[in-house]
């Protein structure tokens, strides 16, 4: 054996005896009412319970002395309170935490069960263990500094090694065994630190010594455990003494000279294999083990991000322990937008709401926005951010996803990070968002991150992904790692200000989209959430608008109520954006608490809209009759009547809802649908062989071949796609319908337990075919996609939230054959003659689909995936999707595909005329606009005092608006937090505004 080995042993028992030292007082708290206290319970004791459903359990120490710390080994979660005041919470993970109690002695939990696997419909809760310790801080911390320290040394070359373990050993040479009957200490010592079970993958300490556990099963704690070898007092003195002695020791030894922050920071899901029911009860947890951690430890500095979680924390009474640590500097809240969202699937509006809403909470509960966005966890980041994060105010964003690409290496690890428009934001890697606070996990990070980098190593240290928080261990041992001086531009506590300036000092460049090489699936993933999600936005998008509506054409200036229920509504909007709901990779039981969250909160929307817009009709002079109400920035024609741009129009009849041209030729193995725009001829194999627009031809093969795919990535299932699943495929035999007298063609296809319907629809005057594919899915582990051969190209435009993207299409370098499946918003336009800003080709839209494979002369459709884990049920049942195929030949591609999608997404709406009579005309545009800028929201003000305009340029060229309003404003140019920026006119009713290449601007509009 190495005699290294022999060393790091003896300094293990050493420093669990100087530890052991330390505990000065322990009290089993082995009977525990329950509920109302009409019941009781020993522990251990263990019981099935429904998962997440919380009972309440509780203790009166009787007669006790002082302590500081209660460990609790629970099956499940529980929320801890002392006294009624709630001082942390304890999980799988974390099971010691800290209390700065005194003589406290009435011990609540808030017990419920973990639901930890996936689908699990039964689950367990129990208390296996219970005990309050009295603890000496600093024994404990120097003893974890140790263990710390001798586990590194045996990693480190010979001399190094040699020298670390040496003074070690030295240092301890006055900590003496503890004798009969003091093992309860040593006992007491294992429980704080592995607990009673020890089989809890743990951060907080090597692993336990055999040994030492069967003392503490030996021992026990039987009534009264005698009074301890030494004081208080002179325990401190030893541990000092020892401290001391390490530093002597080590006085030189540097392991890395690098700059580094280290920030406690526990990263919490919204939802993932847990509903956003449970997330109250994590997010009490996470923020208590927070604040306790801060209070008794001091030195560090925390940080906790997404003011969703901080809003749960304030209903669980948390607030002002919150603030009293953010004031105090300990607590740094960060993140900005409302939760980490996805940033592909949402529309812009969605994004800058995100950040809307988050920055608005930060400021009137916590008083001050924050100043650096966590976007951690989120799957790629689409490249309006900068833009977006810029004009809320924050300065700089932490992420990281990036360290999990599969095919290439990202590059940097700081970089300033410019937007489509131009802007830049500092960016910063955090190599890990759940590091141990130890110094292998350290040196490990630095390795990682890069050593010779000028910039800071961020490292974040907690519990995280579930919550949790950090442990008093970790802070601890941070703090003893700060003051030995082995790493001298270590910082453990930092002001908001610093932290913030460090990290804005980048070193690399990147322009444009942060593409994740991992997790290719989530585009497709749950089409259920997804759909509710997208009918949801429109919905708010359109109520929002009318509700502005209302009070620029003083129809009705006091909104103020339907502006606050639509907060309401956009705060569950904007949490099933989270990029674990809306991507379709959390559990069943997530997915369908979304789904019925969604679907309510679509139902609320769509009878406040309904309201408004009978509120409106109501003005409107006529008598009867039916009114159609457009919210887009041009005429749209429904059932062959135009409509005005920002308007409405009153019509005698119903408009004609079919819209299909019902004239279907057929001649031999061909079928026929045409319009004055386009014509389209199907096989009777249901195969597209030819789409012409303008003359042009745009398909160059037989297409939207419907192909199954094996799909069966090694791991993360909902999440991915797997490259090799594309080489292989089943081609579905298709067969024709019946057409008879129909407006649309239709086909049929079986896979196995599993069907696939295929329709077309070419609408009258309309620039589009529309295919539906209907599926009855029952084979899970597979991927649906429909393939179209296109003529060669050697890029494609896919939009981005407020904007689109140029990517090359060409397999020519790793970086491309990394990106086999690509994320759009709601369109793709593949163009067909070449050149730099091609306007033939063809555009694909869906509102509810987000992902396809892109590759020179083909475009593969991804249509359904049917994944096992983490939700069996994500794609088994009944599904139907819709895509919109757009020939275009002539008309800029980016605008036009932006209209058409914007027509699709949020659509019209049609209500019967109420009343006889009104002052509005029968006809006629509320506002009237020129250009190709997009208005794409139109929204009460934050503090309902005006109207706010977000309106982009979808040309990427630079654009042009004139805005012509009903009555006399002040306009001001705004930001997204909506800030009176700059004042542009007064007392006026028209503006023309000039927009760079992919600008968003944001307008107050105060009404006179």
């Amino acid at each position: 054996m190495a005699p290294e080995l022999h060393e790091y042993r003896r300094i293990y028992r050493l420093s669990v005896d100087l530890m052991s030292h330390g505990v000065q007082s322990c009290y089993t708290l082995d009977r525990w009412s329950r509920g109302d206290g009409s019941k009781e319970a020993s522990i251990p004791f263990l019981e099935r319970s429904e998962p997440w459903v919380s009972e309440r359990f509780s203790h009166r120490i009787e007669g006790a002395g002082e302590w500081n710390y209660l460990h609790l080994d629970v099956e499940g979660t529980a929320l801890v309170r002392v006294d009624g005041s709630i001082v942390g919470g304890v999980d799988y993970f974390i099971k010691t935490i800290p209390c700065n109690t005194g003589k406290g002695s009435l011990v609540e939990l808030e017990l419920q069960s973990g639901g930890s696997e996936p689908w699990t419909h039964q689950s367990l809760r129990g208390i296996i263990d219970a005990v309050a310790l009295g603890v000496v801080d600093e024994a404990l911390a120097v003893a974890l500094f140790i263990l710390d320290l001798a586990k590194l040394a045996l990693g480190l070359d010979k001399d190094r090694s040699s020298h670390i373990l040496s003074s070690l050993l030295d240092s301890l040479e006055h900590v003496r065994v503890l004798p009969p009957p003091r093992e309860w200490q040593l006992a007491a010592s294992y429980k704080l630190l592995h607990g009673s079970r020890s089989v809890s993958p743990k951060k907080d300490a090597p692993d336990p010594r055999w040994d030492h556990g069967l003392v503490s099963r030996t021992v026990g704690f039987l009534g009264e455990c005698p009074g301890p070898r030494m004081g208080e007092a002179e325990v401190l003195g030893l541990a000092r003494r020892v401290w001391d002695s390490i530093i002597e020791g080590l006085e030189g030894l540097v392991l890395s000279g690098s700059e580094i922050y280290a920030l406690a920071h526990s990263h919490l899901d919204v939802a993932w294999l847990w509903p956003f029911k449970s997330t109250r009860h994590k997010a009490l947890r996470t923020f208590a083990n927070m604040v306790s951690v801060l209070k008794r430890v001091g030195i560090v500095t925390g940080g906790l991000d997404s003011p969703q979680n901080y809003k749960l924390a304030e209903e669980g009474g948390l607030l002002e322990s919150i603030k009293s640590e953010v004031s105090k500097g300990r607590l740094i809240p960060l993140g900005g937008l409302w939760v980490e969202p996805d940033t592909w699937t949402p529309t812009g509006e969605t994004l800058a709401r995100e950040l809307l809403h988050g920055q608005k909470y930060y400021e009137e509960k916590i008083g001050r926005r924050a100043r650096i966005a966590m976007l951690l966890d989120t799957f790629g980041l689409s490249p309006q951010l900068p833009q977006l994060l810029n004009s809320a105010g924050l300065e700089v964003v932490i992420t990281h996803k990036m360290m999990w690409n599969d095919t290439t290496k990202f590059p940097l690890r700081s970089f300033a990070w410019t937007g489509l428009d131009g802007s830049q934001i500092p960016a910063h890697v955090a190599v890990t968002y759940d590091g141990g606070a130890t110094l292998t996990d350290l040196v490990r990070n630095l390795e990682l991150h890069g050593e010779a980098s000028k910039n800071p190593l961020l490292y974040l240290y907690s519990y995280g992904d579930g919550g949790g928080g950090p442990t008093v261990f970790m802070a601890l041992r941070m703090k003893k790692i700060w003051e030995s001086g082995l790493f001298p531009r270590l910082h453990v506590s930092m002001t908001e200000s610093d932290l913030t300036a460090r990290l804005r000092a980048v070193e690399g460049r990147w322009h444009g989209e942060i593409y994740n090489e991992y997790h290719r699936g989530v585009y497709s993933s749950d089409p259920r959430v997804k759909g509710l999600f997208s009918s949801l936005e429109a919905c708010l998008l359109k109520l929002d608008y009318w509700l502005s509506i209302l009070k620029i054409a003083r129809i009705q200036e006091n909104i103020d109520g339907a502006a606050r229920r639509s907060k309401s509504l956009w705060e569950i909007l904007l949490r099933s954006a989270f990029h674990d709901i809306v991507t379709g990779s959390s559990s069943r039981e997530a997915s369908e608490y979304s789904q019925k969250e969604l679907m309510n909160a679509l139902k609320t929307c769509s009878n406040e809209l309904g309201s408004i817009l009978s509120l409106i009709s109501r003005r409107i002079n006529g008598t009867g009759g039916f009114v159609v109400f457009n919210p887009h920035g041009w005429n749209i024609e429904v059932g062959g009547r135009a409509i005005p741009m920002h308007g409405y129009s009153l019509l005698k009849e119903p408009p004609n809802q079919e819209t299909a041209d019902p004239a279907i030729k057929e001649t031999g193995k061909l079928f026929y649908l045409s319009n004055r725009m386009a014509s389209v001829e199907v096989d009777t194999r249901g195969l597209i062989r030819s789409i012409k627009a303008g003359g042009t031809e745009i398909i160059s093969g037989p297409s939207n071949r419907v192909r199954v795919h094996p799909n069966r990535p090694g791991e993360f299932d909902a999440w991915e796609i797997d490259y090799t699943s594309l080489l292989k495929g089943y081609d579905l035999a298709m067969e024709a319908l019946d057409t008879t007298g129909g407006a649309r063609l239709s086909f049929r296809a079986y896979f196995r337990d599993s069907s696939i319907e295929v329709f077309y629809t070419l609408p009258v005057n309309k620039p589009f075919l529309q295919i539906e594919y209907a599926l009855e899915w029952s084979d899970e582990g597979y991927l649906v996609k429909s393939w179209f051969q296109l003529p060669p190209s050697h890029e494609a435009l896919f939009e981005v939230p407020f904007g689109f993207v140029r990517r090359s299409i060409d397999e020519n370098s790793y970086h491309n054959m990394g990106r086999f499946e690509l994320p759009f918003t709601r369109w793709i336009f593949y163009p067909i003659n070449g050149g730099e800003y091609t306007r033939a080709g063809i555009g694909f839209i869906s509102t509810t689909r987000h992902g396809a494979s892109v590759t020179r002369g083909t475009i593969g459709l991804t249509v359904h995936l049917a994944p096992t884990f983490p939700n069996p049920h994500n794609g088994v049942g009944r599904f139907h999707y819709k895509y919109l195929l757009v020939p275009l030949n002539g008309k800029d591609p980016a605008v036009e595909m932006a209209r058409i999608a914007r027509e699709e997404h949020i659509g019209f709406n049609v209500v019967e005329k109420l009343g006889k009579g009104g002052e509005l005309p029968a006809r006629g545009s509320i506002i009237r606009q020129e250009g190709d800028a997009i208005i794409e929201s139109l929204k009460p003000s934050w503090d309902l005092e005006g109207v706010v305009a977000r309106i982009y340029d979808p040309t990427g060229r630079g654009s042009t608006m004139k805005l012509k309003l009903p009555s006399k404003a002040t306009i001001y140019e705004s930001n997204i937090v909506e800030d009176k920026v700059e004042l542009l006119k007064k007392d006026a009713q028209e503006l023309e505004l000039i927009l760079s290449p992919f600008e968003i601007k944001t307008l107050y509009i105060k009404l006179e």
